[in-house]
């Protein structure tokens, strides 16, 4: 028996689609969530549909999140700025616990004992992916954009250029 906290926590490193959708309803729904996204300084952060609602997207509606403010939301993660220093790092450490599982394709190519944190991001017909790696004592944020609806291939692309910017930041 898992509590609702535990369960989250591990749909989010094995199904984020359902574990968020759970945390949408337990929030509260869309408004608080975009109230403190916006509290956070992402304006430009929108959730306007449960995750994996297609019929929802097939109309046009999109959740939004550009590569500056998945990227901000990293940082502040890494200052211990989301909610509070203790939610901040229980976030981190299912992000970390997520770029672990063997399923996480952004990462598949990266070093096995490189920490990295793993969000993704959307605009319409746009995937955003952020990445933060720690390379010797410094932090980097690897963010790529792949413009491609076939998720299989997205992933691919990702994987891929995670993996090449990677060696790129960490070559001697």
């Amino acid at each position: 028996t898992h509590t609702l906290d535990e369960m989250v926590e591990i749909m989010l490193v094995y199904s984020d689609n359902v574990a968020a959708n759970m945390l949408i309803d337990r929030l509260g729904g869309f408004t608080p969530i975009n109230n403190f996204a916006a509290s956070l300084g992402l304006s430009n952060t929108r959730l306007n549909r449960r995750l994996m609602d297609t019929a929802a997207e097939a109309r046009g509606i999109e959740n939004v999140s550009t590569a500056r403010e998945v990227t901000l939301f990293l940082l502040k993660l890494r200052l211990n700025q989301v909610v509070n220093p203790t939610y901040s790092q229980r976030i981190t450490a299912i992000l970390q616990e997520r770029a672990r599982d063997d399923r996480n394709w952004a990462l598949l190519d990266l070093p096995s004992d490189v920490a990295a944190e793993h969000i993704s991001g959307t605009l319409t017909g746009l995937r955003v992916d952020a990445i933060m790696v720690d390379v010797g004592d410094t932090p980097y944020i690897l963010v790529v954009f792949v413009q491609n609806r076939d998720e299989a291939a997205a992933e691919q692309a990702i994987r891929n250029a995670s993996a090449e910017i990677y060696r790129a930041v960490a070559a001697p």
